[in-house]
């Protein structure tokens, strides 16, 4: 949901609030000839930040800020499970019964009918 937000938020500013097309605008006398010479030198070492660099710069920092975002979540999952999603309490031989306990039939269940039942001594258990 949040990847869906950034993403329409990112194309709503890109199409509707940034200027269209291309633009030009005369340039001002900076009026001291060491400034223009320092300025033109910065600008051929390419130091200063551009408008491009900024935008993926904060597009790297949102998009970092949900993936740690998205972490935090699974902290809340509780301890690790170990081996108890492999072990059930099925074994061969223990008998059928209903969640109060009784004895299950093969008889007792109607022909395409169904019954909920547990492995005995585990009636009513999640893990039954």
């Amino acid at each position: 949901m949040g990847f869906g937000g950034l993403a329409y938020g990112l194309v709503t500013w890109g199409n509707h609030l940034l200027p269209h097309g291309p633009f030009e605008e005369e340039r001002h006398d900076f009026g001291d000839a060491a400034q223009e010479t320092l300025f033109e030198d910065d600008l051929r070492r390419g130091e200063a930040i551009t408008r491009r660099k900024l935008l993926v710069r904060t597009l790297v920092l949102a998009a970092g800020g949900l993936g740690v975002a998205a972490v935090f979540p699974i902290r809340s999952l509780g301890p690790k499970p170990g081996r108890k999603l492999l072990e059930t309490p099925w074994r061969n031989g223990l008998r059928l019964v209903t969640d109060d306990g009784r004895p299950v039939r093969a008889s007792d269940v109607p022909i395409g009918g169904l019954a909920t039942v547990f492995p005995e001594g585990h009636a009513g258990s999640a893990d039954g």
